[in-house]
Order: structure tokens, then C-alpha cells, then sequence
């Protein structure tokens, strides 16, 4: 299968799929974000067969190898021993992939402790994965506000804001989320596709560049770089990206774009 690429006229089209992994983790040390390895390289290797529809980056699931340790933010209640085991079943409930137990056992513990970082994370991102943006929109709102040196957190908010139709604060809140982490190249790649889609391809283009370090031979990002540059008039940029693309030769929409720029550049 090949991404799904719409190019409308003028040249400022959809970029590939990909952009946000798909899995994030809190580890059980400090509470800061780090990417489970063996759910994000099966992500990694769906990037060119995913079909986004009018998406173009996955929500964000939370992914638990281990009960999270549980923390509180500094304006919590207390948490007592109870609450802390309620939490630690709902994370487990989680990481069986058994929503529907995990959903009442983080309802009932927001309900006691509605300004704590780590159940309105958890919560949103259950009602994300159901789906429901309504929902996990305000408690990722939450949770980036208590916790607002989090880029995870601020990334997660932003996706919730894509997929509910609100591209330009989306693109704030991930624009935060890379200046937080600015060696986050799905971060990057996830502001990126979200300027395309205002039809700003120049700082479109700064995202994709800045995600190539850390992921200089993923060909999803090197097209997308490529598009941006060239619909930004930066022709001659792009071309050397779109020629580093593995299976550029085998790939459509590559040799469509090399097209462009050939007879842009004459």
C-alpha cells in the first residue's frame, strides 16, 4: 500500500501519513514521558501503510509495560494508600487493553482528585482512544496546564485539538511540545503535517528539517520535507531530501514530486 497523498491547487497539498507516535510511556523513575520501544517500532513500521483519512497523525494511547508510579501534582488533595491501589488496577486495566474496567476507576478517582496530573493524563487519553475528543479534550487541556513542562503532555492536548477540528491551537500546543523537546522528531513531524494543513509549507518545512537528525532515514519524513520545501519555493532544497527517500524509485507520489521540481527547476 502506498500513502494517501491529496494535492490541491496551488501546489500546498496533504502530506504523508505519519508524524506523532502512536504509543507513549511514563516511566515508573521519574514520571517523565519516554517511548515504549517495541510498541513504538511496530509504529514506526505502519508510518508509509497508514491511511489517514483527513487525520494526519495518529492519536496518542497511553502505554503502560508497568503499573506508573503515582504522583500528584502540587495543588492534589492527598492521595492515600486506597486511591494509589485504585490507580494502579486502572493502570493495569489499561495496559490489558480493558478500557471498560479502567474508565469508572479513573472517573470515580477524578471526581476526588480533579487536579491531579496523572488522572486527568489518564483519563484523557482513555476517551481519546475511545474516540471521544469532547471528552479528553478538557482533561489533556488539564493535565498540560498542571504539568506545563511536560512536551508529552502539551503533544497529547494537541492531537486531541486535531482531530477536533482545531488545527491553529493544535499547532500551538505542538509548536510548545518542540520548543519542551526539541530533539522529539515525532513531535516535529507532527507540528509539520499540522502547518500543511493551514497551508503554511515554510514552517512546515523548519519541523520536518528539524525531526531529520534524530530520523534522517524515515521516508515518510523525507517526503514530507521535500513537499514542504518545494510548495514554500525552495525547489532546489527539496530535491537533494527527496533523493535520500528509500523506495523513492518504487513510490508514486515521489516521482510525481521529482517531476515538480524538474520542471521547476528546468
Amino acid at each position: 500500500l502506498r500513502p494517501a497523498l491529496v494535492r490541491a491547487s496551488p501546489r500546498i497539498g496533504q502530506p504523508l501519513a505519519g508524524g506523532v507516535s502512536s504509543v507513549l510511556h511514563f516511566s515508573n523513575a521519574d514520571r517523565e514521558p519516554s517511548v515504549c520501544g517495541g510498541a513504538t517500532e511496530v509504529s514506526r513500521r505502519s508510518w508509509n501503510v497508514r491511511l489517514m483519512d483527513s487525520w494526519p497523525c495518529a492519536g496518542l494511547i497511553l502505554c503502560l509495560t508497568a503499573p506508573a508510579l503515582f504522583g500528584q501534582s502540587p495543588t492534589s488533595r492527598e492521595i492515600t494508600p486506597a486511591d494509589n491501589q485504585v490507580f494502579q488496577r486502572a493502570m493495569q486495566s489499561l495496559n490489558d487493553g480493558d478500557r471498560a474496567t479502567a474508565e469508572p476507576l479513573l472517573r470515580g478517582l477524578h471526581a476526588r482528585h480533579p487536579d491531579n496530573f496523572e488522572i486527568n493524563e489518564s483519563l484523557g487519553l482513555l476517551y481519546a482512544g475511545n474516540g471521544d475528543m469532547s471528552a479528553a479534550t478538557p482533561l489533556l487541556r488539564a493535565a498540560a496546564s498542571e504539568n506545563a513542562s511536560s512536551d508529552v503532555a502539551h503533544a497529547n492536548l494537541g492531537t486531541a485539538l486535531l482531530k477536533s477540528g482545531h488545527a491553529a491551537e493544535a499547532a500551538r500546543e505542538f509548536s510548545l511540545a518542540a520548543r519542551l523537546n526539541p530533539s522529539n522528531p515525532a513531535t516535529q513531524e507532527a507540528l509539520g503535517q499540522t502547518w500543511m494543513l493551514l497551508k503554511q509549507p515554510a514552517k512546515a518545512a523548519i519541523a520536518f528539517e528539524a525531526a531529520l537528525p534524530q530520523d534522517g532515514s524515515n521516508p515518510t519524513l523525507l517526503y514530507n520535507a521535500a513537499l514542504a520545501l518545494f510548495d514554500a519555493g525552495k525547489a532546489a532544497e527539496a530535491e537533494p531530501l527527496l533523493a535520500r527517500m528509500p523506495g523513492a524509485d518504487e513510490s508514486a507520489e515521489a516521482q510525481s514530486l521529482y517531476g515538480d521540481i524538474e520542471e521547476h527547476l528546468g
